[in-house]
């Protein structure tokens, strides 16, 4: 018996055209899903970047809905040896450093955000050691180092622990131990004095200091910050 000759599809342009037809809505979907991913993706940078943006101007817009109510002036005379204290008479500041050409044009000078973060593992030393110049915020989530920056614990034939400053700049940082972070809020050189730093409430702090603008003058500025937004304001006390 004789083996039976294969079949052969003979490619016609009538064959060409139905095969053309059949895979033009392959492509079609093909074409189409290839776009909405892309449009997907573009969608969601675009959202990020509004987001990011958005969180951004918040943490601005929030800074200045920090209250000066009883509790803060209350805090602010005491810091102050007694003097008698009104919101009216804090303005506007800037941060330690900031000159006229520091902020570019439409910025406030007053309202800062927090910049990257670092690594934070301190040991169980660092607490005792620093104990003085460290303030944890009413729930224990964050932490505010106002002192530990230059200065060198020592301690005395009793077992108490002074310390002795060792570094003319000053450097003050807020953390979240639970998460190993934290964040430098302001450097300062020489001339700089720290009178007393406070918790508002779980997540606003208050720092009060006093810098020498020249021989004869001092001028007097609370920072404030908020972890939430990671924002700061600077508020200067009238003469």
């Amino acid at each position: 018996m004789s083996a039976q000759p294969s079949r052969q599809i003979k490619l016609t342009s009538k064959n060409l055209n139905i095969y053309g037809l059949l895979l033009l809505p392959m492509l079609i979907i093909a074409g189409c899903t290839c776009n909405n991913h892309q449009q997907k993706t573009g969608m969601q940078d675009s959202l990020a970047l509004l987001k990011a943006d958005s969180l951004a101007k918040e943490g601005r817009m929030a800074s200045h809905q920090f209250s000066f109510d009883s509790q803060t002036t209350g805090w602010l005379s005491s810091a102050l040896g007694g003097r008698k204290v009104y919101t009216a008479d804090f303005k506007n500041g800037h941060p330690p450093g900031h000159g006229i050409d520091s902020t570019a044009g439409g910025e406030d000078a007053a309202v800062g955000l927090f910049g990257d973060s670092v690594n934070f593992h301190p040991d169980r030393k660092y607490y005792e050691d620093y104990a003085k110049v460290i303030r944890f915020s009413p729930d224990s989530n964050y932490i505010l180092d106002f002192g530990s920056y230059g200065n060198i614990p020592v301690k005395n034939k009793a077992g108490l622990t002074s310390l002795e400053g060792g570094e003319p700049d000053t450097k003050i940082m807020v953390g979240i131990p639970a998460e190993h972070k934290e964040w430098q809020v302001m450097f300062a050189g020489p001339g700089t004095v720290i009178l007393d730093a406070k918790w508002k409430n779980n997540h606003q702090f208050m720092l009060l200091y006093t810098q020498q603008a020249n021989k004869d003058r001092t001028d007097t500025t609370l920072m404030m910050g908020d972890m939430q937004t990671r924002s700061l304001h600077w508020y200067q006390l009238g003469k």
